[in-house]
């Protein structure tokens, strides 16, 4: 059992530096809020968050951050692909699998792989 996690931060990105045809809309701190953090804070802030949540994650596994996991799940009642498949997301379970609803009405739990937004 494992679990990979990956983060992307754009900081000082301008606007013109950002893709423009992305799947997803970019933005950088820097657009969304109008100034950057410096960078060295903004990194020890976040190893200091993700330190905690590991620190629950050793003692009560997932289901000690479920709550906090689902409440911001923003995939919810959105269609996704994933496998090549579309499918609604439904929820995500305790044991950290991703829920969805199938066309033909099947629920399936997705143990891995790459989930994006069908339609963002």
């Amino acid at each position: 059992r494992h679990v990979v996690l990956g983060i992307g931060v754009n900081v000082s990105q301008e606007e013109t530096e950002l893709p423009q045809h992305a799947p997803t809309p970019a933005a950088s701190l820097l657009t969304a809020t109008g100034s950057a953090p410096d960078r060295a804070q903004l990194l020890a802030s976040i190893l200091e968050r993700l330190e905690r949540r590991y620190d629950e994650w050793l003692v009560g596994g997932l289901p000690a951050l479920h709550g906090e996991i689902a409440a911001r799940d923003a995939l919810r009642g959105r269609v996704v692909t994933a496998d090549g498949r579309e499918l609604v997301a439904r929820r995500i379970l305790e044991d950290g699998r991703l829920e969805g609803i199938a066309p033909d009405g099947e629920v399936r739990a997705l143990d891995s792989g790459e989930v994006r937004l069908a339609r963002p």
